[in-house]
């Protein structure tokens, strides 16, 4: 199978979709990453571990905490940058943060969707 690389593949869908800005085509690539990202984690973990509840209810609910746990952590970083923008995090860096809110974001629409299997 040929693959693309992350611009050859962003290329051929700004064409497809008619994406006309700038920020447009950025906001494209870096969702790759997330996709990337995501994928990598569903390897990792499954579906599980976000499906624990037999209520979709209940499974949302379950994000959103999650996700309220990761703005929270971005929240932290962020003000620690701001007084001192020299400092740097050890564990996880605001694009991770901010990929990871990105996902739950996703992981919330497949789930509302009845797509989470």
């Amino acid at each position: 199978m040929n693959e693309m690389n992350n611009e050859e593949l962003s290329s051929a869908v700004v064409a497809s979709l008619g994406i006309q800005t700038t920020m447009g085509k950025e906001a494209l690539i870096e969702s790759l990453g997330c996709i990337s990202l995501f994928d990598q984690k569903q390897q990792d973990y499954g579906p599980k571990n976000i499906a624990a509840f037999e209520d979709k209810t209940m499974n949302m609910l379950a994000t959103t905490i999650r996700l309220n746990d990761k703005v929270q952590r971005l929240l932290n970083l962020l003000q620690k940058q701001a007084k001192d923008p020299n400092s740097s995090p050890n564990n996880e860096s605001i694009r991770d943060s901010a990929r990871d809110v990105s996902n739950y974001g996703l992981i919330l629409a497949l789930l509302e969707g009845d797509k989470w299997k």
